[in-house]
């Protein structure tokens, strides 16, 4: 629903006065409100700049920043809260008039279809409104506070006629302090002495599909149970649900766990330690040091197979693919062949069961930018890898 015009009129009137009309926004809430956040594409090119001073300003991070802080940042708070408020689909934002406060708006509408917005001072929830509309009542008090445009009675009255919102078990809020707390960073910090930091966090269960938000539980739940069996396992995970934040966490533990198993270091430490960034390379590149120098791995589970284990495994995924080749129901990219190989392998050690294994063959033969053309339907390539693992 959109949000009360006269309420967007009273913020605009706060931040630019009453020179400047409020330029056109869009009906959906979530979209006027983020668009709100970004001042300096709602005014002229020609304003004065001290119109904006006071307006509320979306804090946006780099995904691919942020998970190279997660890995070899010394500190990563910073980039565990951008995290966080991603996959918990909450937009960051700050205002001038309450410094010491972080603010989120969640995308997720609850039961009441409002969207809910809450404030976080010292890395703990201090409020939490139970509308935009109510969210904006109270900024805009304190900004007009602030800029000496009203005395504390208005700010004390806006607060006086908010509601507490209901109870919201996988609220935004909720969701986010979950993923925040999660030690997600010592897993790479582990890693790079061929170790798994032990789990004894919470594992979500029991996802209500139905639920306002499922997605974002959903992938608190991948997190948590990889976290706890070193496996990325999105069995239950509806992709049709997911946003990009999602989907770029499945990408990045898919490749943390393959790295896991394969006994390798994660692709983005890698990247990183190739690049040219002024401070997370070098911490890369420490990282590997680190690595190599640690020959032994103590746990058994962390090990790879073992190079005749390996090998046996790559004969039969090479007879495989190369019937689905000679009965011209897959194309390789040329040269590409041992790549494909690598990644079929891995998908197989990546598996819970054999039946779990032939989906993954499956799904990788489809994704893999080394396969140029695949003409068989998917129950034919499931029967291939069945017989070729002796199921």
């Amino acid at each position: 629903m959109p949000i009360d015009g006269s309420i967007v009129e009273e913020y605009w009137r706060a931040i630019a006065g009453d020179t400047c009309p409020l330029p056109a926004l869009p009906d959906d809430a979530v979209e006027a409100f983020t668009t709100l956040l970004l001042p300096d594409r709602l005014l002229a090119d020609d304003r004065d700049d001290t119109l904006v001073e006071a307006a509320l300003v979306r804090s946006i991070k780099d995904p691919y920043e942020t998970y190279a802080g997660i890995a070899v940042a010394a500190d990563p708070t910073e980039e565990m809260c951008a995290w966080a408020a991603d996959i918990a689909e909450l937009v960051a934002f700050t205002s001038p008039a309450l410094p010491r406060h972080t603010w989120y708006l969640d995308r997720i509408a609850d039961a009441s279809d409002e969207h809910r917005v809450y404030a976080f001072m010292n890395e703990e929830r201090v409020r939490e409104f139970a509308s935009i509309e109510d969210a904006l009542r109270y900024l805009t008090a304190f900004i007009r506070y602030s800029e000496r445009h009203c005395d504390s009675t208005e700010t004390v009255e806006v607060e006086a006629s908010l509601q507490s919102p209901p109870p919201w078990a996988w609220s935004g809020a909720q969701v986010f302090c979950r993923l925040r707390g999660l030690p997600l960073p010592d897993v790479y910090e582990h890693w790079s002495r061929r170790s798994w930091p032990t789990y004894e966090g919470q594992t979500t269960q029991g996802i209500d599909t139905s639920e306002p938000g499922a997605a974002r539980i959903a992938m608190l739940a991948a997190v948590e149970t990889m976290m706890r069996t070193r496996r990325l396992d999105t069995r239950n995970v509806d992709y049709s649900q997911m946003v990009d934040a999602h989907r770029t966490l499945v990408d990045h533990l898919r490749q943390l766990a393959r790295a896991v198993s394969a006994g390798y270091p994660p692709k983005i430490i890698a990247e990183l330690a190739r690049g040219d960034h002024p401070t997370l390379g070098a911490l890369a590149q420490a990282w590997l040091a680190r690595f190599e120098a640690s020959e032994h791995i103590a746990d058994p589970d962390l090990a790879p197979p073992a190079a005749d284990q390996n090998k046996a495994l790559r004969v039969v995924l090479v007879r495989a693919l190369q019937v689905l080749v000679a009965d011209e129901l897959v194309e390789v990219e040329e040269g590409a062949q041992e790549a494909l190989i690598d990644e079929l392998a891995i998908a197989v050690l990546e598996a819970f069961n054999p039946n779990h294994a032939v989906k993954k063959l499956r799904l990788a033969l489809l994704n893999s930018d080394n396969v140029a053309e695949i003409y068989a339907a998917d129950l034919v390539l499931d029967s291939a890898f069945r017989e070729a693992l002796g199921g």
